[in-house]
């Protein structure tokens, strides 16, 4: 009996060895691992029922063993879960679940859960026996726990609903069903190896989210997919973790899933305005959304207005020297839709749309702050009552300067007029630009 650390580095010794050989009995579409020495040359099964194989240790790595690839993946996001824990304690949640009072203990509960699932998962990996199994146990209430919370907020996704939605559901059916398999198992006492076999499932499902982020952060360096980074996210995370969890079948139960939700959403989303917001890229980040998009270039360009008489001068320089008063300020003026000098229910609720909440929470949000559905919100108010949405919006500010200085330059090196900078210059194609070039100058691009 090994624990899970030790098979990782029994794993390691043995494919570092080329002349190692595998052991296989095969019997129709079935394959069991036997022996891994090299001297091995029986199987205790009955050779006129089972084919005896000898597999070099490379080959049977790659294409049989299963649970070590498996394994593999989840040392990787284990690692991650170390930098994305880190984060979230850095860092407070989106605002959006901070708004009312049921998104605060659903998010802080959803946290604390998916969090001890993690640490729970990496002691796991060190027990064998007893203490293995008890501590399972344990991990599969943070996990229950984690499921339920996730159904709570599947709708209030970020990215294109119409895709993140049955992505969501699909995470969390795949989830409750290795949940149910690892409990159902380890009461009924089945073997060691289903117990095991389906707790590493499960925790690779529960990984999917810190795929996620760790999709982000390199698209994000990489400056790749920015107008539709968490859909794009969602789905390569995806298949990172179903297909060594569940194998092919999670991977068609995905897709099929995906599939056969877009014509019941249709059904069910009647509303046009409900529709564009069901199929539009929900950013975490509201800067980047193309209801505040231009009006967020049209404040950095306020502030930077020397940037047209100077190119070393950049949005983000900029932006770093103003107090916090003034950031506040041009958040406040970013969310003002209609240039009233006051924010409303009416653009509450957008912000939160935005986000991907429904519109009710708004209305929830000013009682919840002892305000009314008429009150108007001055810079004031808006300073002392909604710290969760300012402090975040300054955040997103920084991060949408600096996107906006890279995209400031052309594929050639060339500078974008400052006076032509809107909203589309966050999110222009160099390509197309190089083909309209092209077309207009009648000249090859080679």
């Amino acid at each position: 009996m090994v624990s899970f650390y030790q098979r990782m580095g029994n794993n390691a010794r043995w494919w570092s060895k080329k002349e190692t050989t595998a052991t296989l009995c095969m019997k129709t579409e079935h394959i069991v691992p036997i022996n891994r020495t090299s001297n091995s040359s029986a199987c205790p099964i009955s050779e006129d029922e089972f084919a005896i194989y000898q597999v070099p240790g490379v080959d049977y790595a790659a294409l049989f063993d299963r649970i070590g690839s498996s394994l593999t993946i989840w040392v990787i996001s284990m690692v991650a879960d170390v930098f994305v824990i880190w984060y979230h304690v850095r860092n407070r949640p989106h605002p959006k679940f901070m708004m009312t009072a049921r998104r605060t203990v659903t998010i802080t509960i959803h946290a604390i859960a998916g969090a001890g699932e993690c640490m729970a998962g990496i002691w796991v990996a060190f027990l064998v026996g007893d203490q293995r199994s008890a501590m399972i146990l344990y991990m599969s209430f943070f996990s229950i726990c984690h499921i339920v919370t996730a159904v709570l907020q599947h709708d209030i996704v970020f990215g294109a609903k119409k895709v993140m939605i049955p992505c969501y559901l699909c995470a969390i059916l795949m989830k409750a069903f290795c949940w149910y398999k690892l409990v159902t198992h380890m009461y009924g006492r089945s073997e060691e190896i289903l117990v095991l076999s389906w707790f590493l499932s499960l925790e690779l499902i529960h990984h999917i989210y810190v795929w996620v982020r760790v999709t982000i952060y390199f698209t994000s360096k990489m400056r790749l997919f920015r107008s539709s980074q968490y859909t794009i996210s969602i789905l390569m995370a995806g298949q990172v973790c179903v297909y060594p969890a569940l194998g092919a079948a999670g991977i068609v139960f995905f897709w099929a899933f995906l599939i056969c939700f877009q014509p019941l959403w249709k059904c069910c989303i009647r509303s046009p305005r409900h529709r564009l917001f069901y199929e539009a890229e929900l950013d975490r980040n509201p800067f980047f959304s193309g209801l505040y998009r231009d009006r967020a270039v049209m404040v950095l360009k306020k502030m930077a207005t020397l940037k047209q008489f100077d190119n070393s001068i950049t949005f983000r320089k900029e932006l770093d020297k103003r107090s916090k008063n003034e950031l506040i300020s041009a958040a406040f003026d970013i969310l003002d839709l209609d240039d009233s000098g006051v924010f409303t229910v009416s653009e509450i609720e957008l912000m939160l749309v935005n986000w991907g909440c429904p519109a009710s929470d708004a209305r929830k949000a000013m009682a919840q702050l002892g305000l009314g559905p008429e009150k108007q919100i001055d810079n004031e108010l808006f300073k002392k009552h909604f710290y969760d949405v300012w402090h975040f919006c300054l955040v997103c500010l920084k991060e949408f300067a600096s996107h906006l200085d890279y995209r400031m330059k052309n594929y050639d090196g060339s500078l974008i007029p400052f006076e032509t900078a809107d909203g589309n210059t966050m999110l222009k194609d160099s390509i197309a630009v190089l083909a309209s070039r092209t077309s207009s100058t009648k000249i090859s691009p080679y």
